[in-house]
């Protein structure tokens, strides 16, 4: 965390400035909600993450694992019968979902507030986001970023929402995962100009 003596300034990009599980939830709801999805399986999900939280931040692996596997299975239940997986699918689908669940960074994630860090930082901030961000939702984390560093007292922070931009600031029409790869342009030119301004402006 940028608090040290090492550190002259911060620059984040798309940073979660709320609890893990706040990004998750609001995560899912927009990306069901762009699925079509209906409310009953985006009420589904909302439920299961609550429940996966609370069973990790409470140290019940084996139960998490279990919730897991009734999750995905209500998914599959509700696809329609042409789009359900066979049984290896649905078998390396879960594998996969379980080993995620497993990796330590996921479950120090579900459980992590980083707003008593952000309050510790007392050097220049930039916080960048893009407005078609579905990791971790401008809507969520921009106002918060700010209002946390300056309610500590940091003089001078600066919090600028890109339109149009996904997690990874490329130009996104929808913010989704599998745009990722398919965007030829790796991080847009304004992202750049303004990280090289803002640090002008202080540094030199």
């Amino acid at each position: 965390m940028a608090q040290g003596a090492d550190a002259a300034f911060l620059v984040d990009i798309a940073g979660p400035s709320v609890p893990g599980i706040d990004v998750l939830k609001l995560q899912n709801l927009m990306i069901y909600r762009n699925a079509g999805a209906p409310e009953e399986a985006i009420a589904g999900q909302l439920e299961y993450l609550d429940a996966l939280q609370r069973a990790i931040a409470e140290n019940r692996l084996d139960d998490a694992r279990q919730l897991t596997r009734e999750q995905i299975a209500v998914q599959f239940s509700q696809l329609p019968e042409a789009e359900r997986p066979n049984e290896e699918q649905a078998a390396a689908i879960t594998q996969a979902q379980l080993a995620n669940l497993d990796a330590g960074w996921f479950r120090d994630f579900m459980t992590f507030d980083p707003q008593p860090y952000l309050r510790q930082i007392t050097v220049p901030v930039l916080a960048i986001y893009g407005k078609m961000d579905l990791q971790v939702p401008a809507v969520q984390s921009a106002g918060v970023m700010e209002g946390v560093l300056r309610r500590a007292g940091n003089p001078d922070v600066t919090v600028v929402s890109f339109d149009d931009m996904n997690h990874l600031m490329q130009p996104s029409i929808a913010g989704a995962f599998p745009e990722y790869g398919q965007i030829e342009t790796t991080v847009m030119p304004e992202v750049l100009g303004l990280i090289v301004t803002w640090l002008s402006e202080r540094f030199l």
